[in-house]
């Protein structure tokens, strides 16, 4: 038996992808819990930089995580998304989460977060309704924050290139404002839209798709600069873009081999890139860390740095004559060699009818004394449940400390950590609705079960928080 495939759907820091098969039920998905307010379709973008948002923008923490994920500072869960990222709070102490919405609707939800007691309620005029996406999977709801910011991708009718729209946020009451927006940056016909993600710098907004990624400059005014498209990075499906924190570096998880086109047929695998220190654009090394044992499903899903960059998580497999077996590896990076080296891998828990359940989002607190990993099965009864972990920052040693389940029948959207909670992002499957679930954590890194539940009809994509 070879490594594990599947057709899930991750739907995030952080980063969300759809499944084909999912696709096509999404497309079937109507209105929200709430009234809209729709914003109209864009118009076909144009190459060049949008200009800049009205007003001064706020300063203001981020919070962000990995998403199905992915990471570097992932929106999504991970927030990939993005895998993890926390937020600085500032003075006014107000924090927003926004959400993408997914399926063939396009658009963002935005929730106020109570900071005693979790409850959220939605901003004013959410959730924005675009119309109606490209095709469900190119319009995969990603969604990033930084600098009083929210970026949404969508993908728009007629199959027009995919655009990226910036919104400026009230501080008072978290309304996404008036927006800018610009072309994506989709090269070679690939415009599959699957996560944004940006480093912890705040330097910069990267689009991934199915086989590049575009790299944007974020300006002090929130516009985006386009600085460039690494194109060919896989032979199917990027799984996973992590930004290291150095920002010297970025791992991309490959299917198969790059680059787009060949012959090669080996396992899935992490590729290099580097970093521009000045544009922060990125670029293809063709380097290959050479681990045999990266899980290959189908569809984004998490990875992440450490808060220090020393230290890589990921999701891998076991693969025996009769069985294969989610786990968690912790490696090694060595900044000037470019390297990775495997210290140790973890097997992940079991829940319900599932054995092994793999673990799709991954998100370090602030402290980095503590790794929160959403853990989140397709099969059977869809069980999840969110794994708290310490780590030790001179080994690299996970220590699990606790597994609070979650309820079943849903597909895993990201994660989002900040000082106080963990957002689990979930989407809709059939009948069953969407779901936000606040969950506390102490100064232990021990998770309370969730104080409050936000369920929405419509299917949900990455999450991104910010603070102010």
């Amino acid at each position: 038996m070879r490594h594990l495939r599947s057709c899930r759907c991750v739907l995030s820091v952080s980063l969300f992808a759809v499944c084909i098969s999912i696709a096509i039920m999404l497309t079937a998905c109507g209105g929200s819990t709430s009234a809209a307010n729709n914003s109209p379709a864009p118009a076909a973008p144009t190459a060049t930089s949008p200009p800049a948002g009205s007003g001064t923008p706020p300063t203001s923490g981020t919070g962000t995580g990995s998403g199905s994920g992915s990471s570097g500072t992932p929106s999504g869960g991970s927030g990939s998304g993005g895998s993890g990222g926390t937020p600085t709070p500032s003075s006014s102490g107000n924090r927003y989460l926004y959400v993408g919405i997914a399926g063939n609707q396009g658009g963002v939800d935005g929730f106020k977060v109570d900071p005693a007691t979790g409850a959220m309620t939605e901003v004013p005029g959410a959730p924005l309704l675009f119309g109606t996406a490209q095709n469900s999977f190119s319009q995969a709801g990603p969604v990033a924050a930084v600098k009083g910011f929210v970026y949404v991708g969508f993908g728009p009718p007629n199959f027009a290139a995919p655009v990226i729209r910036s919104y400026a946020i009230d501080p008072a009451t978290g309304q996404l404002g008036n927006f800018t927006q610009v072309d994506a940056g989709a090269q070679n016909g690939d415009e599959q839209m699957r996560g944004l993600v940006t480093d912890s710098s705040q330097h910069n907004l990267y689009v991934v798709y199915q086989n590049n990624i575009a790299s944007f400059q974020i300006n002090s005014d929130g516009s985006l600069t386009y600085v460039g498209t690494a194109t060919n990075l896989a032979t199917a499906f990027i799984q996973a873009l992590t930004i290291s924190p150095t920002g010297q570096l970025a791992f991309v998880m490959v299917d198969n081999c790059p680059p787009k086109g060949n012959d090669c047929t080996g396992p899935p695998d992490f590729l290099l890139l580097t970093r521009d220190p000045n544009s922060g654009a990125l670029s293809n090394t063709g380097k290959m860390m050479h681990q045999n044992n990266v899980s290959d499903v189908t569809g984004l899903i998490g990875t992440a740095f450490d808060n220090t960059g020393k230290y890589f998580v990921a999701w891998t497999v076991n693969n025996t004559s009769t069985s294969s077996t989610s786990q968690i590896t912790v490696y090694s990076v060595d900044q000037t060699q470019q390297s990775l080296t495997p210290l140790k891998s973890y097997n992940t828990v079991n829940q319900g009818t599932v054995t092994s359940l793999p673990p799709v989002a991954f998100a370090f607190d602030s402290t980095n004394s503590f790794l929160y990993v959403l853990e989140s099965s397709n099969e059977n009864e869809q069980p999840e449940a969110l794994v708290a972990y310490s780590f030790n920052q001179s080994s690299g040693a996970l220590s699990q400390m606790q597994v609070q389940p979650l309820p079943s029948g849903r597909f895993p959207g990201g994660m989002v950590v900040d000082n106080s909670f963990v957002y689990v992002i979930n989407s809709l499957a059939g009948t069953t609705p969407s779901a936000i679930y606040v969950l506390p954590h102490d100064a232990t890194g021990k998770v309370s079960a969730p104080v409050f539940t936000q369920n929405d009809a419509q299917a949900l994509g990455s999450g991104a928080e910010l603070q102010f």
